[in-house]
C-alpha cells in the first residue's frame, strides 16, 4: 500500500510542474503573438506611406515651401511665415 502523503506530494509536485509549463507556454504564446503583430504593422505601414509619388514629411514641407523664392524672387509677398522661415533656416 502506497503512503497517502507521498502520493499527495508527488501530486502537488505533478500539479505545479503543469501550472509553471502552462504559464511558460502561454507566456511564449502571447509574445510571439504580439512580436508577429508588430512586424506585420511594420512593415505594413511605410509600405502605404511611400507609395505616393510625391511623398515628402510634413516638416520638411513646411520648412522648404520658402524656398521657391530662390526660383521666383516675387513668390510669398509680404508672407509673415515664408519670413519667419526662412530667417530660422540654416
Amino acid at each position: 500500500m502506497s503512503n497517502p502523503l507521498i502520493s499527495k506530494l508527488r501530486i502537488s509536485r505533478f500539479l505545479s510542474l503543469l501550472h509553471q509549463n502552462l504559464i511558460n507556454r502561454s507566456w511564449i504564446f502571447w509574445s510571439g503573438l504580439s512580436l508577429a503583430i508588430v512586424l506585420i504593422y511594420g512593415f505594413e505601414s511605410p509600405k502605404v506611406s511611400f507609395q505616393s509619388e510625391y511623398f515628402i514629411q510634413d516638416d520638411a514641407r513646411q520648412h522648404i515651401f520658402w524656398m521657391g523664392r530662390f526660383l521666383d524672387a516675387e513668390l510669398f509677398p509680404q508672407d509673415f511665415i515664408a519670413d519667419y522661415f526662412q530667417s530660422v533656416a540654416p
